[in-house]
């Protein structure tokens, strides 16, 4: 049965990723194949960035480059990691032929088993994962590329609510959040939890064992959100 939009019910819709490569990264994956690589087609380590803008007139930017092969590489003030796997295919014809569906789906049981063994919670970025798939002719400087997000299916539906004006109460607690956050800087993660102790918050990892002991109404769950369209 379809589902009709209207003005009092909203579907809650997500802003999907805009990606974006910088040169640098063409230039480090071409010299990667041929001097390193060179006709191997087993998938290797990459990572991506998004950032958290307030811009609202900003889409979702995913973004690729140099630092994107490095084993342990700078993330900009800001960002978030986001681990993938690079295929390249020597051939267009393998380029076409391969069933993205099974990687996305070989990728997505790989979010899930981290999930089941509760790997996510000593390093929350492996819930970020991508696939990108390249062919490469190097003589014409050509690029053929495809990049995938997986996604769990969800059999419930949501709807989006409207928007409320902030109390005090709500601007206080906003405040005291960005203060905690600024403070912890340096262990910026897509997810973490602020707990109320008395009358202070704090910043905690999600594997630190007290989130399992304190009551639900002290445990705010943020998270990192690319978009800030209003729509979405």
């Amino acid at each position: 049965m379809a589902t009709v939009e209207t003005e009092e019910v909203k579907l809650l819709r997500f802003d999907p990723f805009k990606s974006t490569f910088h040169p640098a990264f063409w230039d480090a994956v071409t010299t990667k194949k041929l001097e390193e690589w060179k006709l191997d087609e087993t998938p290797k380590d990459v990572v991506g960035y998004y950032q958290n803008t307030t811009r609202s007139v900003l889409p979702s930017y995913f973004s690729l480059d140099f630092n994107s092969l490095d084993p342990a590489p700078k993330v900009a003030g800001n960002s978030f990691v986001v681990h993938g796997l690079l295929y390249i295919l020597n051939t267009l014809e393998k380029f076409a032929a391969v069933d993205k569906k099974e990687l996305m789906t070989d990728i997505g049981k790989q979010i899930w088993n981290d999930i089941d063994a509760k790997v996510w919670l000593q390093n929350p970025s492996l819930l970020n994962r991508f696939i990108l798939l390249v062919h490469i002719d190097a003589k014409k400087y050509l690029y053929d590329f495809m990049i995938g997000f997986p996604a769990f299916n969800v059999s419930d539906m949501f709807f989006a609510s409207e928007p409320e004006q902030f109390s005090k109460l709500d601007v206080d607690f906003m405040k005291a959040i960005q203060r905690v956050c600024l403070e912890a800087q340096r262990d910026l993660l897509p997810y973490f939890v602020i707990l109320k102790q008395d009358d202070e918050y704090v910043l905690k990892m999600l594997n630190d064992p007290i989130c399992e002991t304190v009551t639900e109404d002290k445990v705010t769950f943020p998270y990192c959100f690319s978009c800030c369209f209003v729509e979405f």
